[in-house]
């Protein structure tokens, strides 16, 4: 070596044409590529010195990749070492026991340089990827920069033994529990990449839990966040604001997925638990999933601040009103979980009214349902099928309560107003219990909709047809209250007819009763014993009215037909009032029970001796309508005898008049001026019939004997039919004055001459029978002379004879 010279150099023999390479300004780097500089050769090639042994280690096909574990070629030392090139001054960086850590910050080893740097070798094609500024935060995803790869992987060190784990097809998910990959190590850890500073905090003992607000552990960062790893794509979803509110929905932030899901950390234990189908329901029991806690807890965000309140003893009731539990918030609100769907429906100004029919407010849902909390151990009651009705008895369903009550809300001042006691009746006057409000009401339930109708007035009166005032429904209905039970009675289909004997629909009742509305005054009459008979007059109760009217129900429609003015007359053939019906038919009241007979296809004959119907009673009467009044006259007895002069009963008519029933239709003729006379031949006057017939009236029972085929003789001797008379008589009507002349002992003598008997006639005639048709033929001047030869006057006989 010559003094005067004591330069640096470095020299390497090119591994493919052996010929010296030399680096004068001894600049050469270990590890980098090297090009030949011979024109014939120009190869590449990489080197590295062992550090143990000193000897050349040559890559002729420069295929060195830096970071990479070397194990030395000589077989004299096959030790390992790993070396990088800085990526600043690119001195070479050895690592003589092979425990460089790749991903890990690496300072350089030259006094001339100490700057930092990161690198890691490809897990797809090994070569090494460099950040010469040391950004590279372990965890996330790395693109190769290598055009002929350009591949992504990820890669965190161990927090216990350093180790480098790879995920080469880049499916960690930052946050979810690594086991190191290291057979020596095997320890478990977590790992978050803070998305403020984005170096990576780690939890050693694998207790980091997903959801909590997260401090960045950085002095320079000191930041807080959230995190969870969605449960579709395992994919990591932070929020640098810390503004997640732990059971909320979360819909997945990457566009690959957008999947829903929620999480709650245990009031307990601070585990972590997952709803992946975002089936959680805020307000609803949760039972901890991890088999050391167990413990069961209660939660809701507030609808005002997004705050999480927590009831660690599960002893939320939802319904009730919340007050914020967090000091710049400290609003109310009010929360029910729907029974179909779980989700939480929220009353954001804690307006909700118990006992409401709820709609769901999710789109998907939309169904209804009711919820009270019982006053007795403040429970929530839930009506899925919201077929609560307010004011219907109800019982807690908790088997540690199950008391029973009543609410409603006054319409007035909407305060609740609950029957602790269950005594509550729907329909019924109610004053508010509130002293600032006492003001009265009435309410029910639209048994359609389920909506509550109001009468902020109290001017509803049972019994009534009620329209429902939601223009969604706007179905009718009546309702009565049973005077026994006072249990509410409804008809959905506004089917009720007043009048009619209604049986409560009460297990515990199923008593009957009778109900009507005055058609004045509109009140409510109740008889509470069923003894209300349709057709008889009735005095309103009501004091500010007292009015009279008569009803009575279409046997065809059922319908209420009403006479305001009290002038129904029992036993007149009806058409039913309304335009659907306008059926007929007849009524009566029986004299002895008062109940109700009715003829549904109007077909009652007046006159006729009826068998009251009803089991209790069978027993007979009869009845006719004075053709002059209208009035009912009713024989109580059933001792009328159809042709007899009828004089009617009522003060303000007392007119007579004769009524017969034809033989052959049962058809009621009248004869108004009572000039009807026995035993002559009469036609029926109704079209369908005209048929002809006699009747006479026995004088002895005075029942009336018919002769249907209109071939009684008069003059002849006559014998009662009825079994409890069976006596004999003769008759003959007067051809002056047509009156009915009778013979009570039937000793009348045909031929003698007869003077009538009526004090405004006093005439004579003569009557004989023909021998041979039985005719009657009547002298009406009395110049009938016995032994004189006769011819019979009738068209089919005109035979002669002497008398």
């Amino acid at each position: 070596m010559h003094e005067s010279c004591k330069k640096t150099f470095q020299q390497l023999d090119c591994p493919h044409c052996t010929r010296p390479i030399v680096w004068n300004d001894a600049n050469y780097q270990e590890g980098q590529v090297v090009t030949c500089c011979y024109e014939n050769c120009n190869k590449t090639f990489q080197q590295l010195t062992c550090p143990h042994c000193s000897g050349s280690n040559i890559w002729k096909d420069a295929n060195y990749k830096s970071g990479k574990t070397v194990t030395c070629a000589y077989e004299s030392c096959k030790r390992a070492f790993e070396q990088i090139n800085c990526p600043h001054c690119f001195g070479s960086k050895v690592w003589e026991n092979a425990d460089y850590n790749t991903g890990q910050t690496v300072t350089c080893s030259y006094e001339n340089c100490r700057k930092t740097f990161q690198q890691l070798n490809c897990p797809h094609c090994s070569d090494s990827i460099i950040w010469s500024d040391a950004d590279y935060n372990e965890g996330e995803i790395v693109t190769c920069i290598y055009e002929s790869c350009k591949k992504t992987f990820q890669q965190l060190n161990c927090s216990h033994c350093s180790g480098s784990n790879i995920w080469k097809d880049a499916n960690y998910i930052p946050g979810n529990l690594v086991t190191c990959a290291y057979e020596n190590c095997k320890k478990t850890f977590e790992q978050l990449n803070c998305p403020h500073c984005s170096r990576t905090n780690t939890w050693k003992n694998a207790n980091y839990n997903h959801g909590k607000v997260i401090t960045c552990c950085y002095e320079n960062c000191k930041k807080t966040f959230q995190q969870l790893n969605c449960p579709h794509c395992l994919r990591s979803n932070v929020w640098e604001n810390a503004n997640y509110n732990t059971g909320q929905t979360v819909t997945c932030f990457y566009e690959s997925c957008k999947k829903k899901f929620q999480q709650l950390n245990c009031a307990h234990c601070s585990g972590s638990i997952i709803w992946k189908d975002a089936d959680y329901n805020e307000g609803k029991d949760v039972t901890c999933v991890y088999d050391c806690c167990k413990k069961a807890f209660q939660q809701l965000s507030c609808p005002h601040c997004s705050g999480s309140l927590i009831w660690e003893n599960a002893d939320y009731n939802p319904g009730k009103i919340v007050t914020c539990v967090y000091e710049k918030c400290k609003k109310t609100f009010q929360q029910l979980n729907c029974p179909h769907c779980s989700r939480s429906n929220i009353w954001e100004n804690a307006n909700y009214n118990s006992g409401k029919v709820v709609t769901c407010i999710y789109e998907t849902c939309k169904k209804t349902f009711q919820q009270l909390n019982c006053p007795h151990c403040f429970g929530s009651n839930l009506w899925k099928n919201a077929n609560y009705n307010s004011g219907k008895v109800v019982t807690c369903v908790y088997e540690k309560c199950k008391k029973t009550f009543h609410q409603l809300n006054c319409p007035h001042c909407s305060g609740s107003n609950i029957w602790e006691n269950a005594d509550y009746n729907p329909g019924k006057s109610v004053t508010c219990v509130y002293e600032g409000c006492q003001k009265t009401f009435q309410q029910l339930n639209c048994p359609h909709c389920l909506g509550s109708i109001i009468w902020k007035n109290d001017d509803y009166n049972q019994g009534k047809v009620v329209t429902c005032c939601y223009a969604a429904c706007k179905k009718t209905f009546q309702q009565l209250n049973c005077p026994h039970c006072s249990g509410s009675n409804i008809w959905k289909n506004a089917n009720y007819n007043s009048g009619k004997i209604v049986t409560c629909v009460y297990e515990g009742c199923q008593k009957i009763f009778q109900q009507l509305n005055c058609p004045h005054c509109a009140g409510s009459m109740v008889w509470k014993d069923a003894n209300y008979n349709e057709g008889k007059i009735v005095i309103c109760i009501h004091e500010n009215c007292k009015k009279t009217f008569q009803q009575l129900n279409c046997p065809h429609c059922s319908g209420s037909n009403i006479w305001k003015s009290a002038n129904y007359n029992s036993g007149k053939v009806v058409s039913c009032s309304y335009e659907s019906c306008k059926k007929t038919f007849e009524q009566l009241n029986c004299p002895h029970c008062s109940s109700s007979i009715i003829w549904k296809n109007a077909n009652y004959n007046h006159g006729k001796v009826v068998t009251c119907c009803y089991e209790s009673c069978k027993k007979t009467f009869q009845q006719l309508n004075c053709p002059h009044c209208l009035g009912s006259i009713i024989w109580e007895n059933a001792n009328y005898n159809q042709g007899k002069i009828v004089t009617c009963c009522y003060a303000v008519c007392k007119k007579t008049f004769q009524q017969l029933n034809c033989p052959h239709c049962s058809g009621s003729i009248m004869w108004k001026n009572a000039n009807y006379n026995e035993g002559k031949v009469g036609t029926c006057i109704y079209d369908s019939c005209k048929k002809a017939f006699q009747q006479l009236n026995c004088p002895h029972c005075s029942g009336s004997l018919i002769w249907k085929e209109a071939n009684y003789k008069e003059g002849r001797v006559v014998t009662c039919m009825y079994e409890t008379c069976k006596k004999t008589f003769q008759q003959l009507n007067c051809p002056h004055c047509f009156g009915s002349n009778i013979w009570k002992n039937a000793d009348y003598k045909p031929g003698v001459v007869v003077t009538c008997i009526y004090d405004s006639c006093k005439k004579a005639f003569q009557q004989v029978n023909c021998p041979h048709c039985f005719g009657s033929l009547v002298w009406k001047n009395s110049d009938h002379r016995e032994g004189i030869a006769v011819t019979c006057v009738y068209e089919n006989c005109k035979k002669t004879f002497k008398s």
